[in-house]
């Protein structure tokens, strides 16, 4: 009987115990719940995702191949054909050449190089100019071989302080020259010749003293043996010779001589 009592009383303790066992564990349930209604604290949002919508990459335009063009040749030009100088015509009878250069151009005269120019002086009067520099005898030629007795009229002067300038005439040039020349500079007038190519020598000299640096007028004049030369219309000098009978001219300076000729004339000689 007393051992049937004691093990009720277990029972009943047992039962009594789990059941406060479940109470605490509701009550405790419950103090859970209502202490996180009670929460001030904010909720930390969730992690957004981010899509990243990719940008169309431009696709690169291709690069175009360096196609080389060939550069078509130029086609040579061909140069202009040269018009030949005006044949002189004379204008009056007797009259075998006359040159005042006032078209800007030394018609029917062969320069020796590019160092002879027509200019205008500072009266704008055109005048047939060499300015040589090199040290060497420029010469501008005219006229025949053929001519034979003829009067030679020319103007000249000086630009700069050289020795002088001077005139072939009778000039036939063959494998050597043969000449006659009529030179002039600061010491006078001078009547020369010239053999095969063999120098100067002296056929007569006026030693009067000449201002190059003014328009001078000089005449020439080769009538059969007589020569004659003269200057501003005054006779300077005068000798008979007799060994070149005809022939062309030539124009030409000592070295490094700036020099201006003009209104050159060629006549025959009135008998």
């Amino acid at each position: 009987m007393n051992e049937n009592n004691s093990n009720n009383n277990s029972i009943t303790i047992a039962l009594i115990t789990a059941s406060g066992a479940i109470i605490a564990a509701i009550i405790g349930g419950l103090f859970l719940l209502e202490s996180s209604k009670n929460d001030d604290s904010t909720p930390i949002p969730p992690t957004t995702q981010i899509v990243t919508t990719p940008i169309d990459t431009p696709t690169d335009a291709p690069t175009p191949t360096n196609t080389l063009t060939r550069t078509p040749r130029l086609t040579n030009t061909p140069r202009p054909t040269r018009t030949p100088a005006p044949t002189f015509t004379p204008t009056e009878e007797g009259l075998l050449f006359y040159e005042d250069f006032e078209d800007g151009i030394p018609n029917n005269i062969v320069t020796n190089g590019r160092l002879w120019q027509v200019i205008q002086d500072e009266t704008g009067n055109y005048v047939f100019e060499i300015n040589e520099t090199r040290g060497r005898f420029p010469g501008a030629e005219l006229g025949s071989i053929t001519w034979s007795n003829y009067v030679l009229e020319y103007r000249v002067r000086t630009v700069n302080s050289c020795s002088g300038i001077f005139v072939e005439f009778r000039r036939i040039c063959t494998s050597t020259c043969d000449f006659y020349v009529q030179s002039l500079d600061v010491n006078g007038m001078g009547l020369h010749y010239t053999e095969n190519n063999a120098g100067w020598r002296s056929l007569a000299h006026d030693g009067t003293s000449i201002s190059m640096s003014r328009w001078h007028q000089i005449r020439v004049v080769a009538n059969d043996e007589l020569l004659s030369l003269f200057i501003d219309d005054e006779l300077a000098l005068q000798r008979a010779d007799n060994k070149f009978a005809r022939g062309a001219m030539l124009f030409s300076t000592f070295p490094r001589c700036q020099a201006q000729f003009d209104d050159i004339r060629v006549s025959e000689v009135n008998d």
